[in-house]
């Protein structure tokens, strides 16, 4: 569901805000975390890669997890699901009609949003960039060839280095995806709205990982009732 900037920063802040996991590879916890979807690249089954399970059985399952790769996988799953929740809890596809009910052109404007707090985070984006100039074994172990992975790695270090153009993603998506993504970006009102969105979607993240995902949608309830300006986070 969600976009390669916003897996690598929610991953992240997942090993930084949860002990147990604060001390895994950092490189094999985000590879793996942006691996489930190559699927776009049609060479995986998308429930091989993603994992369907509530909030709290998933976020015990990824704490208990001792394989760094599939934490990540796992990860994607989590935030893959919380931001299906955020969809549905603010009614955004009705508040904000221009998205034409296209999730696609959502999570890239939670990428824009959320791409300057790689910056801030992780401080530069080639240290993530370089954690793709290779394969993980891991990575074959799901049947994926040399030649697909490499065409993956290289999509995902051009997006994540050439200060996030969207274009470079443009293969893995529908052709009216980036015109109406313009859109959104050049009107001020709903720029300010998705902005504020996106700041509440990744509070309500954080706020579920403190929580240990308990009860996600008070979680959630708690971080959309709240007005960002941006750049507030």
């Amino acid at each position: 569901m969600a976009a390669p900037v916003t897996h690598i920063i929610l991953a992240f802040a997942t090993l930084f805000n949860c002990l147990a996991l604060r001390f895994m590879p950092q490189q094999e916890v985000l590879v793996g975390t942006s691996f489930p979807d190559i699927r776009y690249l049609n060479v995986v089954p998308r429930n091989s890669t993603h994992v369907t399970k509530p909030h709290s059985l998933l976020w015990q399952e990824i704490k208990q997890c001792r394989n760094p790769f599939y934490v990540g996988i796992l990860i994607h799953s989590l935030v893959d699901i919380c931001q299906v929740d955020f969809m549905l809890k603010t009614k955004i596809f009705q508040t904000i009609p221009e998205l034409n009910d296209d999730p696609h052109r959502l999570k890239l404007f939670h990428d824009l949003v959320l791409y300057p707090k790689g910056i801030t985070w992780i401080h530069d984006w080639p240290s993530i960039t370089r954690y793709f100039d290779d394969y993980l074994f891991a990575e074959r172990a799901y049947g994926v060839s040399d030649e697909m992975l490499d065409v993956w790695h290289m999509r995902l270090k051009s997006y994540f280095s050439q200060g996030l153009d969207p274009y470079v993603m443009q293969p893995a998506l529908p052709a009216y995806v980036l015109p109406g993504l313009e859109e959104l970006i050049l009107d001020k009102h709903l720029n300010h709205t998705l902005t504020s969105g996106t700041h509440q979607f990744f509070l309500s993240f954080i706020l579920g990982i403190i929580d240990d995902f308990h009860d996600y949608q008070k979680t959630l309830t708690l971080a959309t009732s709240m007005d960002f300006e941006d750049n507030v986070l």
